[in-house]
């Protein structure tokens, strides 16, 4: 007997029915953000006290250099990675295909970089228009962390490198690798793809990106859910901030005020 559900909806019953049970659970979430946050602190304040002690260096030369900035943001990396790592994948015996880094056909991920391509002056747009609404001056409010210096070499190369490479896998890994696949299993994909991209935009700070950043967030929940395969999200993430980076720091070159 027919059950009255869609061809599309049958097809994704059945790569549920045919997905393992995600055994990473909120205790071991609690423990990833508990242990890891502290311990990011711990070692930008040792990178502070070393340059104070050591080299005589105010903290306000400190917090606004570049070499701070490309520190921590490196700092940030490897502390979500080690987190996932080691408080799920190695606490669950679960490996990196496990945990979503699975073989994915080349279709979706051209129609990642495609997609990514299309959003950018989309939330572009978004978020300007919300900076309006709150009264905000228009401009980047990360631009004081991604180039406190201003531009240079250095600067443009470590963050393309850790913001437009090495933060999306780490990102994407978490967010959606395991928070999103976590509420997915509790509250189902809609309430998953929502709360997860909450917590994605409120990860960022600054109020004033947070609309376009959660907007981000749905996308690339989606993407992971329809493909199955978080290659997908990471390319989408990492050719949107990428391109995002590049045209930060070309206007910043060509003496914008960004």
């Amino acid at each position: 007997m027919e059950d009255g559900s869609s061809p599309l909806q049958q097809a994704e019953d059945e790569r549920a029915a045919a997905t393992p049970p995600f055994p990473i659970t909120l205790l071991d979430v609690a423990l990833m953000v508990a242990v890891g946050v502290p311990v990011l602190a711990l070692i930008c304040a040792a990178y502070v006290l070393t340059a104070k002690v050591l080299f005589g260096r105010p903290s306000a030369d400190i917090f606004g250099s570049q070499d701070f900035t490309l520190f921590a943001a490196t700092v940030q990396v490897a502390v979500m990675v080690g987190a996932v790592r080691f408080f799920g994948l190695q606490r669950r015996a679960m490996s990196w295909r496990d945990a979503g880094l699975s073989p994915v056909a080349s279709k979706w991920i051209w129609r990642a970089v495609l997609l990514a391509v299309v959003c950018i002056p989309l939330i572009m747009m978004v978020t300007v228009g919300f900076q309006k609404l709150l009264g905000r001056p228009v401009g980047s409010p990360q631009a004081r962390f991604i180039a406190p210096e201003g531009f240079s070499w250095t600067g443009a190369g470590g963050m393309l490198l850790l913001g437009g490479l090495a933060a999306p896998f780490a990102e994407e890994l978490f967010f959606r690798g395991v928070l999103f696949r976590l509420l997915r299993r509790y509250w189902g994909v809609a309430a998953g793809v929502i709360v997860s991209s909450l917590l994605f935009g409120l990860s960022h700070v600054f109020v004033e990106v947070m609309p376009g950043t959660v907007l981000l967030g749905i996308v690339m929940a989606l993407l992971y859910q329809r493909s199955g395969s978080l290659w997908v999200p990471m390319t989408f993430h990492a050719v949107y901030n990428s391109a995002s980076l590049g045209i930060f720091f070309w206007l910043l070159a060509a003496g914008v005020e960004v």
